[in-house]
């Protein structure tokens, strides 16, 4: 599959929990949920293209967007902005770990309510 800034495959939503709204891509219409976050770089064509890979074996993804633009337009280059935006290894311990930070409850929230829209056993993380 190529890789395309095209996102006309994906519903953006502007999600709202705990008074703190983010944009959030959504592909697939059934399946297991899959919250997909992205690394330093934002939303890009490479994370799309895995979005719809997992979308196309059957699962239904959701991509918050923390960073950068709510689009694939992101480069895949790393800036000192950015850096200091982010701390992403601080935050998967903490989101892995049940501990607390205002972007971890924001993503816990995200889960319930992808597992509510999408049921099943649970809500995957990548």
């Amino acid at each position: 599959m190529p890789l395309s800034t095209d996102i006309s495959d994906f519903d953006r939503r502007e999600l709202t929990f705990r008074g703190k709204t983010k944009p959030v891509l959504v592909s697939g219409v059934a399946g297991p949920a899959v919250l997909v976050l992205h690394e330093i770089y934002g939303v890009t064509p490479t994370l799309l293209r895995l979005c719809r890979w997992l979308r196309d074996g059957g699962f239904r993804t959701y991509v918050p967007v923390l960073l950068g633009h709510p689009d694939a337009s992101n480069p895949e280059k790393i800036s000192l902005g950015r850096t200091l935006a982010l701390c992403v290894s601080r935050e998967f311990t903490l989101f892995a770990t049940g501990r607390p930070s205002v972007v971890t409850d924001w993503l816990r929230d995200l889960a319930h309510m992808a597992h509510a829209e999408c049921g099943g056993s649970g809500v995957g993380v990548i």
